[in-house]
């Protein structure tokens, strides 16, 4: 069950999020707008985060409310969002490109299971101040409310569906392309808050070769995702050198 007592973490366009607690786990709540267009949003993410069951650091379903009232209660993804970082000055040079290549890699996860986010932006990525393995800062993506489907992968059928129905049908199928240049744009907000000077000047021209071709306007124009990971790591290793 879940504690009422909830803190509001933020608003958006389809509804409140605010912080719980569901049975034992830390959680957040979604609260959706009224009407019929915010709900089939709601049904829908519900339904792609049980699919993602955590890939992409997505938080993980733990309830949905009744058609009716269709809140989603999900594990919690963080407290700091990447758009904090940069407007608190943050990161350094190696921090952007670090965490860059972080979010990369999640959204790697999720096109590998046949899902595009459609809404990167650093608001939508929640940033832990503990690193992997690899040294890297852990990434999470949050708000999928506007994810499609791959036409490569057969569109799952949803245990959900029985309940609520399909609402993932209204959604057109999506190109992973979208992400690169979300992705691309998000770099390009990190770079204009941060200056590569000295030494870094070169990995910050770098970086911005690299966003000019994912932010490319033909789609078939972009790197793929795998592509801009590899340019990454290259930097990243290049900085470590």
């Amino acid at each position: 069950m879940a504690n009422e007592n909830k803190d509001k973490v933020g608003e958006g366009a389809f509804g409140l999020v605010l912080r719980t607690v569901y049975e034992e786990y830390d959680a957040m709540v979604k609260v959706p707008r009224l009407g019929d267009f915010f709900a089939s949003h709601f049904l829908h993410e519900a339904q792609v985060l049980r699919y993602l069951d955590g890939a992409g650091g997505a938080p993980r379903l733990l309830h949905l409310g009744p058609p009716e009232d269709p809140r989603i209660f999900m594990t919690s993804a963080g407290s700091t969002t990447l758009q904090h970082l940069l407007d608190e000055e943050a990161l350094d040079e190696q921090g952007v490109v670090q965490t860059v290549l972080s979010v990369a890699l999640r959204v790697q996860e999720v096109h590998a299971k046949g899902v595009v986010h459609n809404d990167l932006k650093a608001d939508n990525v929640m940033v832990s101040a503990a690193c992997d393995q690899s040294g890297l800062h852990q990434v999470n993506l949050i708000d999928f409310g506007l994810s499609t489907f791959t036409r490569e992968v057969e569109r799952p059928q949803f245990e959900l569906h029985e309940s609520y129905g399909d609402c993932s049908v209204m959604f057109e199928e999506g190109d992973p392309a979208n992400d690169v240049v979300d992705l691309g744009s998000m770099l390009k907000e990190a770079l204009d808050e941060v200056c590569f000077l000295g030494s870094e000047e070169a990995l910050g021209g770098a970086l911005a070769t690299l966003m000019e071709a994912m932010m490319r306007e033909s789609a078939s124009d972009r790197p793929d995702i795998g592509e801009v990971i590899l340019s990454l790591q290259f930097l990243v290793g290049r900085g470590k050198s």
